[in-house]
């Protein structure tokens, strides 16, 4: 199966939004997806959720072993997204910076990086949360 993501920057909390996917076959062909209904709610919790895939490795489009991580924030401020091996010591900064309120997607590959358990923290208006994941090989 194939994963897609869309990220719509221009949404308005309290608004309703309509979304379908147009499948364009390699012969010119193409279907809709059924229509989904999103209501935009104001986000009101620093949240950080499980990265998808997880487990994961080097079966992403890319070829490299690649995963999602998704966060909340219920208001813009600096950010900072790390991995740590299990060990404690930094293989990377995902994210860092200035970041508007909403839900967030980061990519992470860890191309290079051994088999093994990894944990990500985020760092976010004085409060940290923290995630495992899993690097097959």
């Amino acid at each position: 199966p194939k994963y897609y993501s869309f990220t719509d920057h221009s949404v308005i909390s309290g608004s309703t939004y309509f979304y379908r996917l147009k499948q364009i076959d390699g012969d010119g062909s193409f279907t809709y997806s059924n229509i989904i209904e999103i209501s935009a709610s104001a986000i009101t919790d620093f949240t950080l959720e499980q990265n998808y895939p997880n487990p994961f490795s080097a079966g992403s489009p890319s070829g490299n072993p690649e995963t999602v991580i998704r966060f909340a924030l219920p208001v813009a401020g600096d950010v900072k997204l790390e991995v740590f091996d299990i060990q404690g010591v930094k293989v990377a900064v995902i994210a860092e910076g200035f970041m508007e309120a909403g839900v967030h997607s980061v990519r992470f590959s860890a191309e290079g990086l051994a088999s093994g358990l990894y944990i990500y923290s985020l760092e976010a208006g004085g409060k940290k949360l923290t995630g495992k994941m899993l690097l097959l090989r």
